[in-house]
């Protein structure tokens, strides 16, 4: 054979070599994607390879992690492929003290659960099955347990009263009022032990009551600021060098304050078997402000 007829040779069986050899790679290559596949739709390996095990919450208030695995009711072995994260959110969201909440998979093992919090800024007291139930009030009227949150500082919140249902009406001015009255005028909010919305649709009053028994009428129309400034004189200087103290106080008016003094306590009398009379004197009006630019006092029907 000629020396070009041994080169037309080689060539070609390198050319069938080369052939085989992508042709079997081809073929392997195709046998291990179908062999990957089928073991990875097998149920158990799904099953192995997903399931849920963490659980993280993300929140801006008290809620902890311990809260949502309760909320959530996940069963044993739960699958991230066999959840439904709408129903979950749902669970989250079923908790009044949950504004807005997320649920979200987290490959490869991980639940998460994101929430924005209500906070309280009342308490009110309902009746339900069983028996009398204290529940937080937030800006928006929603009422909830609470969970998390210190006890000093919900026992500090003012009580609601005639609320008839929930979610509480009117409430966002409600709360504007305790919000610029804590921030404003601390002294005085730390007084203050009940709230009446009696009157808050039909007149636009929120009445006060103080842990002493002091009534005091604010009015929605009216800046809540300049009444706590106009109360805290008043409560300075009302009834001075007499030994009265105001009973009633009503802010509602814009031109005119009314403002009702209860009598002096009566003095204890010595002696053994000596015995208090209660006095029936008929309460004060509290005098004209003098030389400020706070309304004159009238007096007026409470």
């Amino acid at each position: 054979m000629s020396r070009e007829g041994r080169r037309r040779l080689v060539l070609g069986i390198v050319r069938i070599m080369a052939v085989s050899s992508v042709a079997a790679l081809v073929l392997w290559g195709a046998w291990e994607v179908v062999r990957a596949v089928r073991e990875n739709s097998h149920p158990s390996v799904v099953a192995k390879g997903q399931m849920v095990k963490d659980i993280r919450l993300i929140t801006d208030g008290t809620l902890d992690r311990s809260w949502v695995l309760s909320a959530l009711a996940l069963p044993k072995n739960a699958t991230l492929l066999g959840l439904d994260l709408k129903k979950l959110r749902d669970r989250i969201l079923a908790h009044g003290q949950v504004i807005h909440a997320t649920v979200e998979v987290e490959y490869p093992s991980t639940l998460v659960v994101r929430t924005k919090e209500r906070f309280p800024v009342a308490r009110v007291r309902i009746e339900s099955e069983g028996g009398l139930k204290d529940l937080l009030v937030a800006r928006d009227g929603v009422a909830f347990a609470g969970v998390g949150f210190d006890v000093a500082m919900t026992d500090a919140l003012p009580w609601l009263k005639d609320v008839n249902v929930l979610p509480v009406a009117g409430m966002a001015m409600v709360s504007d009022l305790l919000t610029k009255s804590k921030l404003e005028a601390e002294h005085l909010y730390q007084t203050w032990h009940a709230v009446s919305l009696a009157r808050l649709e039909s007149d636009g009053v929120i009445e006060v009551q103080t842990k002493n028994d002091l009534r005091v009428r604010f009015a929605t129309n009216q800046d809540f600021f300049l009444q706590l400034a106009r109360l805290d004189w008043i409560l300075d200087n009302a009834g001075r060098g007499t030994g009265q103290v105001p009973s009633r106080i009503d802010l509602t008016n814009h031109v005119q304050v009314a403002v009702v003094l209860a009598p002096p306590a009566p003095s204890p009398v010595k002696g053994e078997f000596a015995t208090q009379v209660p006095t029936s004197a008929k309460p004060a009006v509290f005098p004209a402000f003098p030389n400020l630019s706070f309304p004159t006092t009238t007096k007026r029907e409470f």
